[in-house]
């Protein structure tokens, strides 16, 4: 598992390829929240290009970031998202706080 972030005027993106279990998710986490509290990222959006499983440790990390992102004003977006991902994003609530995006670019345009 590999996870690489872009700053793009205020918006992290994150491009994580390989899954999402409680063994990867601490050093997502510590990575995203270190750009959140340097203030170089306003909102986050989460490319899911590369990303086939996420069990409940991955809904957390969102959750978690969700939180943090809230409460300086920003919106945290998801893109590129496999059926599979998707079936587990809509039963876990995440839709309800989260928007999802085709592309990077269809999210960064509609912030």
């Amino acid at each position: 598992m590999s996870i690489q972030c872009k700053i793009d005027h205020k918006n992290l993106v994150i491009y994580i390829d390989g899954d999402i279990d409680h063994h990867e998710t601490e050093m997502i986490r510590d990575r995203i929240d270190g750009y959140i509290r340097s203030g170089q990222a306003k909102n986050l959006i989460f490319d899911f290009a590369n990303v086939s499983f996420m069990d409940s440790s991955g809904i957390g990390l969102l959750m978690g970031r969700y939180r943090n992102i809230k409460d300086i004003g920003g919106k945290v977006m998801l893109s590129n998202i496999s059926p599979q991902l998707n079936r587990v994003l809509k039963i876990s609530g995440v839709y309800s706080l989260m928007d999802q995006f085709e592309s990077i670019e269809d999210a960064i345009k509609a912030i």
